[in-house]
């Protein structure tokens, strides 16, 4: 059908030799972070720990003590202190559990990661602040930080400009508020010269992405069902080309990989390349996320009149497998439920431990 790589991800799941994914972090973050990275880390960890069991406690205290005053015991009692405690207990037990348990997954998928960008003529990069690129987006909030960040060429089909991968997180404010955002981006090279152009993700109750397209553009309709799952945007001496680039074919090739999923995706065209961006992070050593680039990379090259891509044929977006692993990776968060249950039951067991206290006094 076309040479889009097709990516080797059997380094992503090969086993890890014992204690070598620690070794190499260590020597990563000292070599690309400076030799105090880790203790940076660490005590970032620890501080943010801090401040969210002391709040913790705080609520707590405040929640028996509201409790035992609707129980009749107006004065304070050592019960509150002991109560709000052993409602904490099991937040600090977690919050130690999944501090240690990240750290480790995060030095296995920098070590496969590496593997993988080594197979395919990549290279992968930790972390890069403030990050420099022209979609909207990388302009947006404050504290700007792309994580996991890969990059190579691509192949002829797509012109063998530059490519690029990653997590990006920024900050935006509300009156005081700081808002932490995280998405994941794929930067593609189109293969032809395209307008400037952008496609917002309605499919989610209408839901906005948390920056400004580019100033200047305004909406287009496209028809067939598409305007009700992206809004297209551009500017308007750009109308009729963007149409001509947007044709049925490329939008139904767009509603498949991209739309109705569990996360918004817009993307933006710009400067001769086009961003493609979920709105929540992803993770980039799961096979499926490349499969899911492979598949994105086959849809640009079909921006291309001449494309092979463009006349038909059996597309492996198509595989029902596929598509499952698609759905799996833009699918919902899981573990919801998990985390209401373990905030609900200390809440519940306080709440009776408090009007217990009263009572039995």
């Amino acid at each position: 059908m076309s040479d889009v790589t097709t990516f080797d991800t059997t380094t992503l799941t090969d086993p890890i030799p014992s204690g070598a994914a620690e070794a190499e972090a260590a020597g990563r973050l000292r070599d690309e972070e400076g030799p105090d990275a880790r203790a940076r880390m660490t005590v970032g960890a620890v501080v943010g720990t801090v401040v969210l069991l002391v709040g913790a406690a705080v609520l707590a205290g405040l929640f028996v003590r509201l409790v035992q005053l609707l129980f009749g015991a107006y004065e304070f009692t050592p019960s509150t202190v002991v109560i709000a405690v052993l409602m904490v207990l099991p937040l600090v037990v977690m919050r130690i559990r999944g501090l240690s348990g990240s750290r480790r997954e995060l030095e296995r998928a920098w070590y496969r990661l590496r593997r993988f960008a080594e197979a395919n003529g990549l290279t992968h990069t930790i972390r890069i602040t403030d990050p420099v690129h022209p979609a909207a987006v990388f302009a947006a909030g404050t504290d700007r930080v792309s994580s996991d960040v890969m990059r190579g060429s691509v192949p002829s089909a797509l012109g063998g400009g530059a490519f690029e991968a990653g997590n990006h997180g920024f900050d935006t404010w509300a009156a005081r508020a700081r808002l932490p955002h995280e998405l994941d981006y794929v930067m593609l090279p189109l293969p032809v010269p395209t307008p400037a152009f952008t496609l917002i993700d309605l499919s989610h109750a209408k839901a906005r992405p948390p920056w400004e397209p580019a100033a200047g553009q305004q909406a287009i309709p496209l028809g067939d069902g598409f305007d009700e799952l992206f809004e297209t945007r551009c500017a308007p001496e750009a109308e009729g080309a963007v149409r001509a680039v947007l044709t049925p074919t490329l939008r139904a090739a767009l509603t498949r990989l991209v739309a109705r999923a569990q996360v918004g995706v817009d993307l933006e065209a710009v400067d001769g390349v086009l961003f493609v961006i979920v709105r929540r992070g992803l993770p980039i050593s799961d096979p499926a996320y490349w499969e899911w680039v492979e598949d994105l990379m086959r849809l640009v090259e079909q921006v291309d009149p001449r494309s092979p891509a463009r006349q038909g044929g059996t597309d492996p977006a198509e595989d029902p497998q596929r598509a499952a692993r698609r759905a799996r990776l833009l699918g919902r968060v899981r573990g919801g439920r998990q985390a209401a249950v373990g905030c609900l039951l200390p809440l519940v067991l306080g709440a009776v431990a408090a009007a217990v206290s009263v009572m039995w006094r």
